[in-house]
């Protein structure tokens, strides 16, 4: 009996993914209906075959051997949900395929057949190699499309626009030397400047609504929650260059189909009193993260999950019929089978600056000329939570560095859209890295290092945004205190003239 039982649960999972594979909107009880009937059938399909070539305890062993390699599609269906590709089909497919040829070789193998012990290994290592697998076949699909596209007609003439109108401003002369700093906030993480430079947005933690964004008057002190009426976890704000609006991202989308789904949500920015109702952008399975309003009129840009893969995709956010709606999103980078996303883009719209790797390590930052696809790096790891900013006419920058401290971050790159999910949730929540460094200095140019003294050492960095004239500095910073975790946003004033 104990041998059917095996089998029985062994082809659980075949039929729970057959329903993943072929159920556009499947559910949780169709997805239990359908392994319950699998599980059935494989052990009546055994039954079967033990009666035509000699039923007796060995070859329903050797039967109930072959039939551990359902047990394959445990992994199968963990990456049929996070959207990962070869996708549910293809990969019922080689589970069914792989369960077929180990039937067939239990038939013809005699002798005594695999006791507990060699069922229960062999069933770990059937999950373990089949995850293996799969993670091979994602990286691989996802290695194929790294190669980047030409920059698009319609974006070169915007920025060449943009570059043309842009007044520039006198380059700054600074010293590592700070002239003062002031703490904030005692919370908060992705600090930005709005335009006018007299309210700061962030996000934060609250005692009963999640994670929301917040703006703090720099005047008065006052602070306002601005999306608590919002469901789900609402952060990372991106404040339009005009400050009429901000795009920010959110989890409330997220289900037991689509776990790691977030999307962009589009709200107003004026006024002293919470927005209304914020406006979805994206309708998308996978992660939409890290947004940014670009300096082109309507032009967002953020990171998207496709099949496993990340790339940096953009378009631009029209109005009509009353809403907003996205218009057809393009590649601008894809990251192949390591994580990308935006760091901060210039005012002039000449340089963007991107990262890409595994994310729990800090990634050396990328700069990219969008309009002709020149891409150089800039030589440092740094935060990636928003640790790049430029000055008024996008000539100066501000980055932010940090230092490994994890063990994921010895993995390798290659294996960053595994890790991307994972690590985006915890940062949200938890110190990823260790210690803060500021450089600063002229794009293209050399760069000097902030004399910080003990806020170097307070904790890691979560974002930073630098002034127009490049005389004052945003840094949201994070620690570990035992179990509990500390935030805080700090105004640094800089000795630039």
């Amino acid at each position: 009996m104990i041998w059917w039982l095996w089998s029985g649960f062994a082809g659980l999972p075949v039929g729970a993914l057959a329903v993943l594979a072929f159920v556009g909107a499947a559910s949780p009880a169709s997805i239990g209906g359908g392994a319950l009937t699998s599980g059935v059938l494989l052990v009546v399909l055994l039954a079967l075959i033990a009666r035509r070539t000699g039923e007796g305890t060995e070859r329903v062993r050797h039967l109930a051997g072959g039939s551990t390699f359902g047990l394959a599609a445990l992994p199968a269906c963990l990456a049929s949900l996070l959207g990962l590709a070869p996708g549910a089909p293809v990969l019922l497919f080689l589970v069914l395929l792989l369960l077929i040829l180990a039937l067939l070789a239990a038939v013809r193998r005699g002798g005594p057949g695999p006791g507990l012990f060699r069922q229960g290994a062999m069933a770990l290592t059937v999950v373990l190699g089949a995850t293996v697998v799969i993670v091979l076949l994602t990286g691989f699909g996802a290695a194929l499309g790294s190669e980047a596209p030409p920059p698009s007609a319609q974006l070169t003439t915007e920025i060449l626009d943009v570059d043309a109108q842009l007044a520039t401003l006198p380059l700054p002369e600074c010293s590592r030397e700070l002239t003062d700093f002031e703490v904030l906030l005692e919370n908060g993480a992705h600090p930005r400047f709005d335009p006018e430079e007299n309210r700061i947005w962030y996000d934060a933690a609250t005692q009963t609504a999640g994670r929301q964004i917040f703006w703090h008057d720099l005047a008065t002190g006052t602070s306002q929650c601005w999306t608590c009426g919002e469901q789900g976890n609402n952060y990372r704000p991106a404040v339009g260059y005009r400050g009429t609006g901000m795009v920010f991202v959110t989890d409330r989308h997220a289900s037991w189909r689509h776990p790691r789904n977030t999307e962009l949500h589009a709200i107003g920015t004026q006024g002293q009193v919470p927005g209304s109702g914020s406006r979805r952008l994206t309708d998308h399975p996978g992660a939409d993260d890290h947004a940014w309003i670009g300096p082109a009129s309507g032009r967002v840009l953020w990171s998207r999950e496709t099949n496993g893969g990340y790339a940096l995709v953009t378009t631009t956010v029209r109005t009509g019929h009353g809403g907003l709606r996205l218009g057809e999103s393009s590649v601008m980078m894809p990251g192949g089978s390591e994580w990308v996303a935006p760091l901060a883009w210039s005012p002039d719209a000449r340089t963007f600056l991107l990262v890409r790797g595994n994310p729990y390590q800090p990634p050396t930052a990328l700069s990219l000329d969008p309009t002709t696809g020149e891409m150089d790096s800039l030589g440092r790891e740094l935060a990636w939570g928003g640790g790049a900013s430029f000055n008024g006419d996008g000539s100066f920058l501000a980055l932010a560095t940090t230092q490994r401290n994890r063990t994921l971050g010895l993995l390798p790159a290659q294996l960053g859209f595994l890790l991307a999910a994972t690590a985006t949730r915890d940062e949200m929540h938890e110190p990823l890295f260790l210690g803060t460094g500021i450089e600063l200095g002229e794009v293209g140019g050399e760069r000097l290092e902030l004399e910080l003294g003990e806020l170097a050492s307070w904790g890691e960095p979560t974002g930073i945004s630098l002034s127009r004239d490049s005389r004052s500095l945003l840094l949201g910073q994070r620690r570990a205190r035992g179990s509990e975790v500390e935030e805080r946003i700090l105004r640094l004033t800089l000795s630039c003239q």
